[in-house]
Formats: C-alpha cells, structure tokens, sequence
C-alpha cells in the first residue's frame, strides 16, 4: 500500500491556499505585485503564511487554526524533497524564531519534526 501523495515543491503554493482559505486573496494581491508571474513558495510562505501565523499566535483566538497551519508544517518536514523542507525551516521558522517571545509561543503548537528543525535554526542563528 502506497503512503500519502508527497508535495512538490511546484505544489506548494497551490496547496497553502487550498488548505488555508483565508490566505487566497493576500496570495491574488501578491500575484499582482508579481504582475502575473508565480512568486516562489519562500516568497509566498514568508510574506503570507508567517504573519498568519503571528496573528493567530498574538490574537490567541486561533488554536484550531494554529494547530492545522502545524500539522501542515510537519507534513512538508515529512517530503523526501530538500527544497519543501528548506523552506519551511528558511521562510517559516527562521522568522518565527524571532523575537524570543514569539518562539516560545511558537513552539507550544509544534510538531515533534517542526519542534526539532525550529531548536536547529535557533542554535544556528542565535536568539
């Protein structure tokens, strides 16, 4: 039996919005700063994924949310692709690593993977 369709890379975008429907019309807005051009997914992620995230995190309304934005984090830690798992570590949790506060409370919503590659990141960057 064959285990759960992996994202490519080329996916991603599409996926995000798919899965996180409030993300649609920031992603049209970002297309047309791209004057109809495909934003790459590190571009998408950090100016449109990360500041969902903090929103979420510093409304502290958004559990429910919170905890499918993390379950989707690890699945992308999950592929056997480099580039999905470089950008969620690059343009996701780089930037949510930043300030301490923010990390911490971060972190209370990740995934074992997630939680691992955030405390890398950390150690690689400093607090």
């Amino acid at each position: 039996m064959a285990g759960p369709q992996q994202l490519s890379y080329s996916d991603l975008n599409a996926e995000l919005v798919r899965r996180f429907p409030d993300l649609g019309p920031g992603y049209g807005r970002l297309k047309d700063m791209w004057e109809g051009d495909e934003p790459g997914p590190h571009v998408v992620y950090g100016d449109l994924l990360v500041p969902y995230v903090i929103a979420l995190l510093e409304s502290g309304a958004g559990s429910p949310l919170l905890e499918r934005v993390f379950s989707f984090l690890e699945e992308l830690l999950r592929s056997e692709d480099a580039q999905v798992r470089d950008l969620v570590g690059a343009s996701v949790l780089e930037p949510l690593n930043q300030p301490p506060a923010l990390r911490q409370q971060a972190r209370r919503h990740m995934r074992p993977m997630t939680l691992a590659l955030s405390e890398q990141v950390e150690e690689v960057w400093g607090s």
